[in-house]
């Protein structure tokens, strides 16, 4: 049976190559704990490899037939049918209830703000600790000193976009602690430095947390 012609007024385009789907699930780390949001799944080409590698898999469909087909290839499959959930809905109207951001949805807004806080002040200790013991660094030197994503990946073994990422993220954090004090930033490019000796899991991330 051919695919359904891909409709160019809803953006449309069917992905099929494995090696691409299977690099995209790679890429994103999918594992036994993740709830996936899938935006667009149309006929289902990385929601069949999403399902047996996520916990759970919320497909959200715009395109009535395509939601419906899909559904149809998975009524059978008792052992997918409870780890995925597919929506036939806008994703501009439909209920996300929380986006994941750094984790999984969330019921609550108020928790999920406070698991951001608690994951930012920590980050903010491990690049004051980070300085401290280097001395004098600059971003991507103390970028490369911590883990990354939440299985603690060294810097090298990220690419080249994420490891973009990963330095701005800590300039970010870096210029956030020279703002509240605890580091000195100076130079082109900016190298960081303690602004006093003590200990670097005394600073504003502890400071916050009692305020």
């Amino acid at each position: 049976m051919s695919d359904p012609a891909a409709k160019k007024s809803l953006g449309q385009h069917w992905l099929r190559d494995l090696d691409s789907l299977e690099a995209m699930c790679d890429a994103a780390e999918v594992g036994p704990d993740d709830t996936i949001l899938e935006i667009g799944p149309g006929l289902g080409t990385l929601t069949a490899l999403l399902v047996p590698r996520a916990n759970r898999v919320i497909a959200v469909e715009f395109d009535r037939d395509l939601a419906v087909s899909l559904a149809a290839d998975y009524v059978h499959q008792t052992a997918y049918q409870r780890k995925l959930e597919i929506v036939q809905s806008d994703i501009l109207s439909y209920d996300l209830t929380l986006l994941p951001a750094h984790g999984w949805v969330a019921d609550s807004t108020h928790a999920r703000i406070a698991e951001l806080i608690a994951h930012h002040d920590e980050r903010l200790r491990e690049m004051a600790g980070a300085v401290a013991s280097l001395g004098t660094a600059t971003a991507a030197q103390v970028a490369a000193a911590i883990g990354w994503t939440r299985r603690r990946r060294s810097y090298d073994s990220l690419d080249v976009f994420n490891q973009m990422l990963a330095v701005t993220e800590t300039f970010a954090h870096l210029n956030l602690l020279a703002a509240d004090g605890v580091l000195t930033a100076a130079g082109d490019p900016v190298e960081f430095r303690l602004a006093q000796a003590g200990d670097p899991s005394a600073g504003p991330a502890t400071a916050a947390a009692g305020a």
